[in-house]
């Protein structure tokens, strides 16, 4: 069980209510046009959602820690930022989830639980007598919080539309009636995104906030810090040279399957959320 709500299981859940609720369960759903404009065109980004930590009036957001943020062995409370400064204790990188507040780090924890359930015989459905397996799922009563992004502001507002006035009631995850597999979905307003990036200053960390799959000109996946740095010489290449200084980065590989294929997609290495690098403009 992951720690994280994918974005890919975040799409597929309003691709599934759309396909119900505007195409009557239609199976031709990718001939729709305004299906292919919301899910597969690209023009939508549907990111991950991450452990919320709850407030008296609200919930704040919290972000993989970079891996460069670690602390000291002997002493939990002492942390050090190494993409920044260097350190001569013995240190470890924290795990999981978390934000900056009032120049304190705060943690926050992912709760999961497990659930004891009859096998089944797969020809006749009917509970196995005996034969007991358990599986492992997110608490309940727990908050994720994730960004969508829309190449058009019309868009945006169309999406907000549709699912706004839809049940909030969604079903994630392999139990599709009952259950962990339950979600309640709020929609806040769309937003302009704020992404201009000031380059004035020499240094810019970079830091992954979800697992990234970027290709290489013959297109394999980057992983490593020399062939990360020509990529962005070459995608900023009329900003200014780019120099990776430091970095701390961790491959995971990334599997998903399709329903609809019955098979497993091919097998991507991705940069880990965490990784981090120094940026020399």
């Amino acid at each position: 069980t992951k720690t994280f709500i994918p974005g890919s299981i975040i799409r597929g859940m309003f691709a599934g209510r759309y396909i119900q609720q505007q195409l009557g369960n239609n199976k031709d759903a990718h001939e729709s046009r305004d299906f292919y404009k919301i899910f597969l065109s690209g023009n939508v980004s549907f990111g991950p959602a991450y452990i919320a930590t709850p407030t008296t009036n609200n919930y704040k957001e919290n972000f993989p820690l970079p891996l460069s943020l670690q602390y000291a062995k002997e002493n939990e409370t002492e942390v050090y930022e190494l993409l920044l400064n260097d350190s001569d204790e013995q240190t470890k990188p924290f795990q999981g989830y978390g934000r900056f507040e009032n120049n304190f780090l705060c943690l926050q924890e992912v709760k999961k639980q497990f659930f004891f359930h009859h096998q089944r015989d797969r020809t006749t459905g009917t509970p196995e007598e005996g034969l007991f397996f358990t599986y492992e799922s997110l608490a309940p009563r727990q908050v994720f919080i994730g960004e969508l992004r829309f190449i058009e502001e019309e868009l945006s507002q169309e999406f907000y539309n549709i699912f706004n006035n839809c049940s909030p009631i969604y079903f994630i995850g392999k139990s599709k009636s009952s259950q962990y597999g339950q979600v309640r979905v709020n929609l806040d307003l769309p937003q302009k995104a704020q992404d201009n990036i000031n380059f004035t200053d020499r240094e810019i960390p970079l830091t992954f906030i979800s697992e990234t799959i970027i290709y290489d000109e013959f297109g394999f996946g980057i992983t490593d810090r020399q062939r990360l740095e020509n990529y962005l010489n070459e995608i900023l290449q009329n900003t200014g040279s780019v120099k990776i200084s430091k970095a701390f980065l961790k491959i995971k590989e990334i599997e998903n399957y399709v329903s609809v294929w019955k098979l497993r997609r091919p097998s991507e290495l991705s940069l880990g959320a965490g990784s981090c690098c120094l940026l020399q403009i």
